[in-house]
């Protein structure tokens, strides 16, 4: 008897446990937080990258590599049909296409429709940061590819960037509190990215010639 009512008394415990109320919701503040944490001590990373493009009718996807430096730089080398590597450094933003032999060089101030250099939202800067330049919204919780993340829009405080950026939305895993997927698209259109990223990597000496523009000789210049 006496192992009986220990049965029913364990069985009654771990119904009790599964009826017991779920996880409250994130609260921004609190997601914020968890960000803030995550990329502290962080001095960069490493992940995997799908990257899908989209100029008016002309699309372009591929995966690569991406090497994130948390002091604002980026770089991107993406395979398929239209291969590019993306370098994002303070100030100006590199596109260069070993197809056409070309590499485009366009200062991100001056130029804020070039909406790659948005690629490091969530990066750099992260959490409350983030409100310094843009009014964060906390959407909801999403699955990702069987991801569990958070799905937040920023919408930016200038302008002149709102004007050629509305928003932007971001999915932040839950588990590391890095960017897992990006969206933005252009005011008028144009253009739009989505970037995802997996098997995101902590690195504490980033090579610096990965954020040099050096490109093969012969390579045509594109702007300035």
């Amino acid at each position: 008897m006496r192992t009986l009512a220990l049965g029913i008394a364990c069985v009654t415990l771990s119904a009790a446990a599964g009826a017991a109320e779920p996880q409250a919701p994130w609260t921004l503040k609190d997601a914020l937080k968890q960000i803030d944490r995550a990329t502290k001590d962080l001095r960069g990373l490493t992940a995997e990258m799908r990257w899908e493009e989209q100029i008016e009718s002309d699309k372009m996807e591929g995966q690569g590599k991406a090497w994130i430096s948390l002091d604002g730089r980026f770089r991107g080398e993406v395979e398929g049909s239209h291969p590019r590597t993306i370098l994002v450094v303070p100030g100006m933003v590199h596109v260069y296409r070993p197809r056409e032999g070309t590499a485009e060089a366009s200062p991100t101030e001056s130029n804020p429709d070039r909406l790659v250099q948005y690629v490091l939202v969530g990066f750099a800067p992260a959490g409350s940061a983030l409100k310094k330049h843009y009014e964060v919204n906390l959407i909801r919780e999403d699955n990702l590819d069987g991801q569990r993340t958070l799905l937040f829009t920023l919408v930016p405080k200038s302008a002149a960037v709102r004007a050629a950026l509305p928003n932007l939305m971001l999915w932040v895993d839950t588990t590391t509190w890095l960017p897992a997927q990006q969206f933005f698209r252009h005011g008028g259109g144009v253009l739009q990215v989505t970037t995802r990223f997996t098997g995101l990597t902590p690195q504490t000496d980033l090579p610096e010639e990965r954020f040099q523009p050096a490109w093969p000789e012969g390579t045509r210049i594109l702007g300035k």
